[in-house]
């Protein structure tokens, strides 16, 4: 499992390079939503968005509880 340090870095990396080509026709909103699915299936390791932020650990009920909604 990663630490919640490297769950930041992902996103933090996510969003310096969102002016991409591909990120570019994409929100930010919606590309971190695409790296918490990512880290998700890849990893095991779930986040779920709390504030600014959507590198917040979570349990995989409660990642799965958010993406119904």
């Amino acid at each position: 499992m990663m630490t919640s340090k490297e769950i930041d870095v992902v996103f933090e990396i996510t969003a310096m390079i969102h002016n991409d080509k591909w990120f570019k026709k994409k929100s930010l909103e919606e590309v971190q939503a695409w790296v918490a699915e990512q880290l998700a299936k890849s990893t095991e390791n779930y986040t779920v968005p709390c504030g600014a932020s959507w590198a917040v650990l979570t349990s995989k009920e409660k990642y799965d509880e958010y993406k119904k909604q």
